[in-house]
């Protein structure tokens, strides 16, 4: 979790109103069934966010894997091999080899939307509306 996350995370726990724990304690939940009862379906959308964020950044980071497959070359995520057909010589102006593996690589992030797009829309907006 880098740091952007959690400075969403947080700004949108505070938008949680207390109300809500004190309503519970006094119909006498303990801490973890207000916990799981309570707060945890509220942190649905920040949880899907954060984890289509998360997804991303690791799919899409280019350094990590980079120095790790240097020494073999066979084991390079297809991110960085398409870096690398895009600084090579004559496989520079490949723009279809290239068009086609980012569109593969585009696979797996559309899946992961598509799977918390109801959720991910719900965090988005969740703070736009009061009442």
């Amino acid at each position: 979790m880098n740091v952007t996350n959690l400075f969403i995370a947080r700004a949108y726990i505070r938008t949680i109103n207390r109300e809500i724990d004190e309503s519970a304690m006094l119909d006498g939940c303990s801490f973890f069934q207000i916990y799981h009862t309570m707060i945890l379906p509220l942190l649905k959308p920040l949880i899907a966010t954060i984890a289509i964020l998360e997804f991303r950044h690791s799919w899409n980071d280019y350094l990590m894997p980079l120095v790790f497959t240097l020494s073999n070359p066979k084991r390079m995520p297809l991110i960085v091999g398409i870096m690398e057909l895009k600084s090579s010589g004559e496989a520079a102006t490949s723009w279809n080899l290239m068009l086609a593996g980012s569109s593969i690589a585009l696979l797996p992030m559309i899946t992961v939307y598509l799977i918390f797009n109801r959720n991910f829309i719900e965090g988005l907006t969740a703070g736009s509306v009061k009442g």
